[in-house]
């Protein structure tokens, strides 16, 4: 079970008390978006809480939350259906590149867009989609199953990477990196909360998602 508590799932919850464990499914954007902020509210409001984190397939995702093997999928999950969900972000595609790129400083022309080699990543298919439109399907010259390592291949290379706008900020503060918005027609992405109807009277369920709401709603965890 994803909780250690599955009786008396009505009755009070208190963070404060609680040595409760909750188990959520989250890519490893998600991690480094989501863990930072909700550990350290864990911290001070909730210091016997524990999180399991795990990294489900995605045809597995939904599944999992029917059975609450997991009790939250936090994430852009657009084919995720039949699930209560609240969106908790919405972020853009921008294009990360090492800060002494030969383009650094013309990333918005069409001549650097039609120039620059690209990393895309299965995760999110809509950048690769993009550029097949535009006709430079040859120029995706890297493929990745996620972006956990973009960072280090766009600092040593002249890749541009096509990446959600708050993780490449959070690379650009730790490597060589620079962001700039990119000149391709991509949708916004929304990133939620999905979790399952068997868990709406849940009472520490709720105080999860109603905690992570209102830490994106305060508006701290906005990149700088």
């Amino acid at each position: 079970a994803a909780v250690d508590a599955s009786l008396g799932e009505t009755r009070a919850f208190d963070p404060a008390s609680s040595d409760r464990r909750f188990a959520l499914h989250m890519s490893d954007i998600g991690q480094g978006e989501f863990l930072p902020v909700l550990m350290a509210h864990l911290r001070v409001h909730a210091p016997g809480v524990r999180i399991e984190v795990r990294q489900l397939p995605l045809d597995e995702v939904q599944p999992a939350l029917d059975q609450r093997r997991i009790d939250l999928a936090l994430g852009h999950l657009p084919d995720i259906h039949g699930t209560l969900h609240e969106q908790l972000i919405v972020d853009r595609y921008v294009l990360l590149v090492r800060r002494d790129h030969p383009f650094v400083h013309a990333l918005g022309s069409a001549e650097a867009r039609q120039a620059l080699q690209y990393v895309v990543a299965q995760s999110h298919p809509e950048p690769e989609k993009a550029l097949r439109r535009l006709g430079l399907a040859d120029h995706i010259r890297l493929m990745l199953p996620h972006y956990s390592a973009v960072a280090d291949v766009v600092a040593n290379t002249d890749l541009a990477a096509i990446i959600p706008r708050r993780p490449a900020l959070r690379h650009a503060r730790h490597f060589p990196l620079v962001t700039a918005e990119i000149q391709v027609d991509l949708p916004q992405l929304g990133i939620w909360a999905h979790w399952s109807w068997r868990a709406e009277s849940d009472a520490g369920h709720r105080w999860l998602r109603e905690t992570l709401a209102e830490l994106y709603r305060a508006g701290g965890s906005e990149p700088d």
